[in-house]
């Protein structure tokens, strides 16, 4: 085979599928809309948008690319934002209501995993617990209103760091980006990386090799939880200036979508940590191009769900080919 033919092979490789997504979309937008998104400041906007989503669902990402379910993601942002806003607003220092905000990912993480390892309930069920009591708990810290801090939150270290960008690269996509480094150091060149994908393809054959499944799952809630949380105290500092009971509900359907659409970069039909960035990126390019076009909000949802059936296709064929190789054990 020719160095040509070879490179052209290697380009057209599927797994880089959702580059040619991203490249033909941002095309075909700047073509509809113009100037108006073929600008750094637009390409900032959806780097800002892209970057507190992304690490929302960067640990959900892995629990979805180890065969579990958690849908318990969005209302544990929501009552992150509800309960610092709550500390906050009371006089407390921002540092300790954020710690507070934390803490609550992290319970919530801790409470999913119980419930999965040790409870033995089905991963939906549990975190559709959780979620619910994360959403009674929201509730109940903001008495079901917004909390607002707009007067208190321009002095947080937070949003001062929000404020610092890099050329058109504001400081939360770096965040998203230095999280999402780390992850995939972790899931490319450890044994752990390595533990995520072999549940979903065989979790006896794990047990029965003396790795303690439990704890990989425990790792993989917690890790979920806890950027859970904080992509909620990013939001609510630096975008909302306010604690949101119900901020959740807007992130259910884009959380999956980038998830599930994730999977078609790098690693075919495998939820992966550089893969749910890339789609973060699309989903906001999508967002924005939309908005500019005057689309409605119906229409945005259509599109946003048909990238989510196709995320979901791909990895659902693609996992039925994988498990019907016998004695497939190569997790990359």
């Amino acid at each position: 085979m020719s160095t040509g033919k070879y490179v052209f092979r290697k380009i057209l490789r599927a797994e880089f599928l959702l580059f040619y997504i991203l490249v033909i979309m941002v095309g075909f937008f700047g073509i509809a809309c113009g100037e108006s998104y073929m600008n750094m400041y637009n390409f900032t906007n959806i780097l800002k948008s892209a970057g507190p989503l992304a690490i929302m669902v960067l640990g959900t990402t892995w629990v979805v690319g180890s065969g579990q379910t958690d849908v318990a993601f969005p209302e544990i942002a929501s009552c992150t934002s509800t309960v610092y806003a709550a500390i906050f607003a009371a006089g407390t220092s921002s540092a300790i209501a954020g710690f507070a905000g934390i803490g609550v990912g992290v319970v919530a993480g801790l409470v999913s995993s119980f419930l999965v390892t040790k409870g033995g309930f089905h991963p939906l069920i549990s975190t559709i617990a959780v979620s619910t009591g994360c959403g009674a708990l929201a509730a109940a810290a903001s008495g079901g209103q917004a909390v607002r801090l707009s007067a208190i939150v321009s002095g947080t270290s937070i949003y001062k760091l929000s404020k610092i960008q890099f050329g058109p690269i504001p400081m939360v996509f770096i965040l998203a980006l230095l999280v999402t480094a780390i992850l995939w150091i972790i899931q490319e060149k450890t044994r752990f990386g390595q533990y995520i994908f072999a549940l979903a393809e065989n979790t006896q054959a794990l047990n029965e090799a003396g790795v303690k499944t439990w704890l990989v799952k425990t790792v993989l809630f917690l890790l979920s939880g806890l950027l859970a949380s904080l992509a909620g105290l990013i939001y609510t500092i630096t975008v909302y200036a306010s604690g949101q009971p119900i901020m959740g509900t807007s992130f259910f359907i884009d959380g999956f979508t980038v998830i599930f659409l994730g999977a078609l970069a790098f690693k075919l039909g495998k939820s992966n940590v550089c893969g749910t960035l890339i789609a973060a990126i699309i989903l906001a390019c999508l967002t924005y191009g939309l908005t500019q076009m005057g689309a409605s909000f119906a229409m945005s949802q259509i599109v946003k769900g048909i990238l989510l059936l196709v995320g979901v296709g791909v990895v659902t064929v693609t996992n039925r080919r994988r498990l019907g190789k016998v004695g497939l054990m190569k997790y990359e």
